[in-house]
């Protein structure tokens, strides 16, 4: 199947098509339209000019630019000329062009302007030709090689290489193998023989057109059913949902992460509607799935038009490959009444072997071969579960490196993908990679792909990677600074480990993750998306050793943000403190800088004595990044001190009858502690019976304050006061008097300022701080590291700090439960310790760090199970 297939005849169909639109390429600043006439008559003036230059087939010709109606033009004149064509991605670095053209040296260079320095220094005796629309200095344009009256194309041997590609590069170094016409056509023909697209098809193709994938699927099968390609200005979310609308676009050409996105754009905007809309949406997306599993009926087309509208009113067909697509992504498109068709194969495969083509399809899985292909699983575990083999006329004939090759094929001349799947009557799953796949102690097997998307869901997470290193998994994470920022966060490490433990609390214990290190920069991928694994443990070691990954360069702001002078010196102010982390105005100040509690007073104080500004703790606690800091600073008034940090009305006497209110209210609780929860609570002969002093509890659950507050001698509780985060307490603003006469005040991370305020505030009045160092809940009962906080409030004074530690409360409510369990629960009081015992038993670069730690250190020692029971 193929061996008929040759460009030659591909654009003899083209040009029988006239005026009928083939490529739509838009820009920000036009619309170019090529019809299928003209696109044919310039590819084969192309084949012909070359032919009439000298070339001769199998010349090898480098073909790198942005994709565009140029670079398909003489892609398709170099493969009717009979030359290799050897497309390079448009964002590579010159180290990679040149590894690729001393492997495989080109006789022809054709090249967008961005690349000619790079291209004149790596092959200074090759033809270059310009593409695209800039201009190249002493570089002639590729139409100076059109012939003005095109011969007749000769044919071209189908079994010689046609196009020179490079596998990914996921596991390791890309390896370099031909393919030839025979291998692309037997693919395209029984792809446009399936009916997927037609010729009144408007298919939007956003895919770099280097990777074969998207030259089969997207260029030469579209192609021959005689469909309009439709190339977005870009591949960002806005330019492809433009190009969706503006084209009234039938189809997508894509890989899953795209329809992920716009999956998500479109319930995130469901999200921001009504309750009532949000469970209409629900209820018919479920009434459209068991439709649609059950009976095979698809009605989302009906029941969602006006949610599909959002993309464009005529887009039904949607076409993913280059990874696995989600089977909940698939069944949740389908129900939207999409049609979602994914298929499996790689490079060396001509971009597809297995489909799932109209009459021939299973939601969740890869298909069945469609073009006389075959599939074998080697050697299947119990559950079927082996390597995937494919053999048929699409399969490569081997790497240019004779060495690999013998790797790559069985004795009996099967294709080893390196993929693991199954089959299930005659439907391709694949579960993962054999390379990737992560083999721990005891023979358990994990693949990172899978456990990547469990772990990766939460909204803080804006990438995941999961490798294994000294027997154990850990990840790599790039936080979504925006995120933890909007929900007042501060420390990103607190907040991913809480997102990670949350993840895994439904999981296997070997599918753990034992640690975890925080990346600025993106993870490294390929252009489809897929992680390039092999170099993820030396990112991960530089990571944890702290060594920074993103290239140095320089900082600039934006004119219009430090116009104004008190700006522009608090922009110089930040380029001296933060020299060697700045970035940009879109540094968040804490997950990027640094700026923690005590930084955030040591630098309002620092614009107070440089600018005489006035700027409030509030204002502070509001500002996330350097931008907005920046803008504060510009309308920031001027000539006043910056108002010390206080903690306004929290912390007002109450008057007598709310006292009375927290009386009781306490003596409630207590009743209701002890009652339900056996609470038993060991070294209270430790606690001073006057203030100041400060409480220091392991944090594990909503309960702890109340079984804290349930185990204090009366005389302690009365003096006691409760740091807390605003967000947590039920109706702030209602039930303000309420706190104050229980003596709780907000203790906020973005606010930092006015809790250290207000807490040692309280210390100096003489009364006592119950304080939770950890600041988070445990997402699994262990104990957290402790944030500097506490050393802030004590460091200077010799307030005793009492370390204290519940057992219990995490199983009674754990962050995931909405009510407790009655168990029995523990609290231990263990010996004052002075601020200079606590810095002198820990570690930190600072007094508020190591004071932090050894309270940590001291928390962690008192381990449940010694002491005596007393009672006040």
């Amino acid at each position: 199947m193929g061996e008929d297939w040759a460009v030659r005849t591909l654009l003899a169909g083209m040009a029988g098509r006239n005026g009928h639109p083939a490529v739509v390429a838009l820009s920000d600043a036009e619309r170019e339209c090529c019809s299928y006439a003209e696109l044919a008559r310039r590819a084969q003036a192309l084949a012909s000019g070359l032919r009439a230059a000298g070339a001769q087939p199998g010349e090898r010709a480098v073909l790198i630019g942005p994709n565009g109606i140029d670079w398909i033009t003489v892609y398709l004149g170099l493969m009717a000329a009979g030359l290799i064509a050897v497309p390079l991605d448009h964002l590579s670095q010159a180290g990679e062009i040149e590894r690729i053209v001393q492997a495989a040296p080109p006789r022809w260079v054709f090249a967008s302007a961005d690349h000619l320095d790079a291209l004149r220094r790596i092959v200074p005796s090759v033809c270059i030709r310009l593409i695209g629309s800039d201009e190249g200095a002493g570089v002639a344009d590729w139409r100076t090689l059109l012939a003005a009256d095109p011969a007749e194309l000769p044919e071209v041997d189908a079994t010689a290489p046609a196009v020179l590609l490079q596998t990914s590069g996921t596991t390791g170094p890309p390896k370099l193998f031909y393919l030839t016409a025979r291998h692309l056509g037997a693919n395209v023909v029984p792809l446009a023989a399936a009916g997927l697209a037609k010729s009144d098809d408007r298919l939007v193709l956003p895919l770099p057109l280097h990777h074969i994938y998207p030259q089969v699927i997207g260029l030469l099968t579209a192609l021959t059913v005689g469909a309009t390609i439709v190339l977005p200005a870009a591949v960002t979310g806005p330019a492809l949902v433009s190009a969706l609308r503006a084209e009234r676009a039938t189809g997508v050409i894509g890989v899953p992460r795209l329809y992920e996105a716009l999956l998500e754009g479109l319930e995130d905007a469901i999200g921001r509607r009504s309750r009532l809309v949000r469970k209409l949406y629900g209820l018919a997306l479920s009434a459209a799935t068991a439709a649609r599993r059950r009976f095979g009926w698809s009605i989302g087309g009906v029941l969602f038009g006006r949610v599909r509208r959002r993309l464009s009113p005529d887009l039904r067909l949607l076409v993913s490959g280059g990874a696995r697509l989600d089977p909940a992504v698939a069944w949740r498109l389908a129900a939207l009444g999409f049609d979602v068709r994914s298929g499996y194969g790689l490079a060396e495969t001509a971009s597809t072997h297995t489909a799932n083509v109209p009459g021939r399809d299973r939601i969740g899985s890869e298909g069945q071969p469609f073009q006389g292909g075959e599939v074998r699983i080697d050697e299947p575990d119990a559950d079927g579960i082996g390597e995937v083999l494919l053999r048929g006329p699409n399969v490569f004939d081997g790497y240019l490196d004779a060495e690999r090759t013998g790797e790559a094929f069985t004795a009996d001349g099967w294709f080893r993908t390196g993929d693991l799947g199954r089959l299930d009557a005659g439907f391709l799953t694949v579960t993962g990679r054999v390379k990737e796949t992560i083999v721990l102690g005891g023979g358990k097997k994990v693949s990172p792909e899978d456990l990547e998307k469990l772990y990766a869901r939460s909204p803080f997470i804006a990438e995941l990677a999961i490798l294994e290193s000294a027997g154990r998994l850990v990840g790599l994470v790039r936080v979504d600074a925006a995120a933890v920022a909007a929900e007042g966060f501060t420390h990103a490490d607190g907040t991913v480990r809480v997102a990670l433990a949350d993840a895994a609390r439904t999981l296997p214990s070997y599918q753990h993750l034992a640690g975890f290190a925080l990346v600025r920069e993106p993870l490294p991928r390929t252009r489809l998306g897929k992680v390039r694994r092999f170099l993820l443990p030396e990112l991960y070691r530089r990571a944890r050793a702290g060594i920074a990954t993103a290239p140095a360069r320089p900082v600039a702001a934006p004119e219009a943000l430090i116009r104004e002078p008190r700006a522009a010196a608090a922009w110089r102010l930040l380029q001296e403190r933060y020299a060697t982390r700045l970035t940009g105005v879109d540094d968040f100040l804490a997950l990027d800088l640094g700026v923690d509690s005590l930084e955030w007073i040591n630098l309002s104080l620092e614009l107070e004595r440089r600018l005489g500004i006035d700027l409030t703790a509030t204002s502070l606690g509001g500002i996330v990044s350097v931008r907005g800091l920046l803008d504060a600073v510009g309308r920031a008034p001027a000539g006043a001190r910056i108002a010390p940090a206080e903690a306004g009305p929290w912390l007002r006497p109450a008057p007598p009858w709310q006292r009375a209110v927290a009386r009781l209210l306490r003596a409630l609780n207590r009743l209701l502690v002890r009652a339900l929860f056996q609470l038993r609570v060991d070294g209270l002969e430790h606690l001073p019976r006057r203030g100041p002093f400060v409480i220091a509890c392991n944090h594990l659950s909503y309960l702890d304050a109340f079984v804290i507050a349930a185990a204090l001698p009366s005389d302690v509780l009365r003096q006691a006061h409760w740091g807390a985060a605003e967000r947590t307490l039920p109706a702030p603003t209602r039930l303000r008097w309420l706190y104050v006469a229980l003596n709780i005040f907000p203790l906020e991370e973005a606010a930092s300022a006015i809790g250290l305020a207000g807490a040692r505030r309280a210390l100096d009045g003489g009364e006592v701080m119950v304080l939770f160092p950890e600041a988070w809940r445990s997402p699994d009962g262990r104990l957290q590291p402790f944030l500097p906080g506490i050393g802030h409030i004590v460091a200077g004074t010799d307030i005793p700090i009492v370390p204290a530690r519940l057992d219990g409360t995490f199983e009674a409510l754990p962050r995931y439960r909405r009510w407790p369990r009655l168990v029995p629960l523990r609290l231990r009081f263990g010996p004052p310790l002075s601020p200079t015992e606590l810095a002198t038993r820990g570690q930190g670069e600072t007094p508020a760090q190591r004071i932090a730690d050894g309270l940590h250190r001291a928390v962690a020692a008192l381990e449940a199970g010694s002491g005596e029971s007393k009672d006040d």
